[in-house]
């Protein structure tokens, strides 16, 4: 799956899902949901990156209930973010919105996690005119994602305050 998504990174989409889908068909053989559920995570990211956000909700929605119905609560605070950044693509901000304080709520002290859903909620917040706190909650994220080195997180904070600074 990892390396799945560094072959989309690299714009070889058939390639990341034929990955995807050979390491899904693995942790099926062996019965582990959980990499099960965090396959359809990786799957549906790579549809993001591609510009699919619907196809990216077909395999995020299943991947959060599952992490949540088995007490992933990290798993399925980034999986939430990752969902509602796809709702925020199909203009769904309100749903992206209220999946952000799912995020929050699962998502403890988890880095990732938490700039994933300060990134979406000020996007959500941006399209609603709430400019002042939306940029706030940007910057936290950039903040946050600058402790790390995460990159796909650096750039997804960044594109979040991007957007909110825009709208304001």
């Amino acid at each position: 799956s990892c390396q799945g998504l560094l072959e989309a990174l690299r714009g070889r989409t058939d390639a990341a899902r034929r990955m995807i889908a050979a390491a899904r068909t693995m942790v099926e053989e062996l019965g582990i949901t959980q990499r099960l559920l965090e396959a359809d995570a990786f799957a549906g990211l790579v549809e993001l990156l591609e510009g699919d956000a619907a196809a990216a909700e077909r395999y995020l929605r299943p991947a959060y209930d599952g992490l949540r119905a088995l007490g992933l609560g990290i798993d399925a605070a980034r999986a939430a973010a990752l969902l509602a950044r796809a709702l925020l693509a199909q203009d769904r901000a309100a749903e992206a919105e209220a999946l952000s304080h799912e995020s929050e709520l699962l998502a403890g002290d988890d880095l990732k996690a938490a700039s994933a859903w300060r990134g979406v909620r000020a996007e959500a917040l941006a399209r609603r005119g709430e400019h002042a706190t939306a940029v706030a909650l940007a910057t936290k994220a950039v903040e946050i994602a600058a402790a790390t080195d995460a990159l796909l997180d650096h750039a997804d904070a960044r594109l979040a305050l991007a957007a909110a600074l825009r709208a304001a």
